[in-house]
This record gives structure tokens, C-alpha cells and sequence, in this order.
């Protein structure tokens, strides 16, 4: 009797330590597999995540951007495979909104920054530059124009490298806002590409 005991001892103090070497791992697994969606939210918002030998941006919403509207909540909804809007759906966007003026056409788009999560387009008009920025949260709070300047306001085109080694452009008023450099290698041939488009010049 006292050997089994002994035997329901072990067993039990065997199962105790199991149990508390597992208890932290699986209490992160299934706050993970709850909140998700949170955990997701919440890392995008985080503008630089540092991980060894390198540095994920994330671009971060304009504190000032427009308000969504009924016309363009109603807008054609256009999207790629990935979730994405097309150059179409992005002409429609600006021009289905109530920031442009009759007459206002759309005359070149631009792919600024893109990753996984995120696109952000530069589309300028005959009178106004806009910046759009594509991701879950502009999407779900139909927000996705983040800026506007009127082309006349645009006096000054600056790419350069960040003090956080970020490509970053600086277009009028607007400042540090990321570019990709593996579509834009060149910030010289970029500022050059924007000013053609502040000037509607065709490329």
C-alpha cells in the first residue's frame, strides 16, 4: 500500500510540473488564436518593428485625412487578388469622392510603398495631387484618401533617407512619408517622376 502511494505521488508531482511547464505557452497560444484580429490591428499600427539585420515600416494614416463620404462609400468596388484596389478602382475612388471639381480629371497614378499589408499611390489630377494609403484599417473606415494639395501649393520634392533609414519623401506640406526603394531605387529619378506628374506631363 505504501508503495503504491509513493507511485500516485510521483505521478502526481510528474503531472504538476508537466502541466506548469505548458501552462505559459498554451496561455499565449489561446490569447493569440482570441484576439487575433486585435493582435494584427495593433502590429500595424506600429510604425518600425526592429528585427536583427533589418527594419519593417509600416506607414502610418494621416491625422488629417478626409472624412468618408456617402459618395465614396458607394463607390465601384475594384480590387486585385490580394485585397488590393487596381489603378482603376483608384481613379474611381478619387473621382467618385467629393473633393474634386466638375470638370477635374484623373491623369497619372503611382505606386509609392508597398508591402505585404499596405500600398500607398500617389494619383494626380489636372488640379490637385492626392495620396492614397490601401490597408485594412483605411479600408474598413472607407478612409483610404489620406491627403490632398493643390498642385499650385506643390513648391518642393524631396526624397531622401530618414534618420531612421527610411526612404522617405517630403511632397509640399506633406513630409516623411515612405517610399519603397525596390520600386524606386533611385530618389533622384522619383522626385523627377512626381514632378512630371505635379506638371501632367506623361511618362
Amino acid at each position: 500500500m505504501s508503495f503504491d502511494k509513493e507511485i500516485i505521488i510521483v505521478l502526481i508531482n510528474s503531472l504538476t510540473s508537466l502541466a506548469t511547464a505548458y501552462a505559459w505557452p498554451f496561455t499565449v497560444l489561446l490569447f493569440f488564436c482570441l484576439f487575433r484580429k486585435e493582435v494584427r490591428i495593433f502590429i500595424s499600427g506600429i510604425k518600425n518593428i526592429k528585427y536583427p539585420g533589418g527594419e519593417i515600416s509600416t506607414q502610418l494614416e494621416d491625422p488629417d485625412a478626409p472624412e468618408p463620404t456617402i459618395e465614396s462609400s458607394k463607390q465601384a468596388e475594384i480590387y486585385d487578388p490580394r485585397g488590393f484596389r487596381t489603378e482603376e478602382g483608384l481613379r474611381l475612388l478619387v473621382m467618385n469622392s467629393h473633393l474634386v471639381e466638375r470638370g477635374e480629371e484623373v491623369k497619372d497614378v503611382l505606386l509609392l510603398f508597398h508591402t505585404e499589408r499596405q500600398k500607398t499611390w500617389l494619383i494626380s489630377t489636372n488640379n490637385q495631387m492626392f495620396c492614397v494609403l490601401d490597408d485594412e484599417k483605411t479600408r474598413a473606415k472607407s478612409r483610404l484618401i489620406q491627403w490632398r494639395i493643390a498642385i499650385s501649393e506643390i513648391d518642393d520634392v524631396k526624397a531622401y533617407l530618414s534618420k531612421k533609414e527610411n526612404n522617405v519623401v517630403d511632397i509640399g506640406p506633406k513630409h516623411r512619408w515612405l517610399y519603397s526603394g525596390h520600386l524606386h531605387a533611385d530618389p533622384i529619378v522619383l522626385e523627377d517622376r512626381i514632378w512630371k506628374m505635379i506638371n501632367n506631363k506623361a511618362v
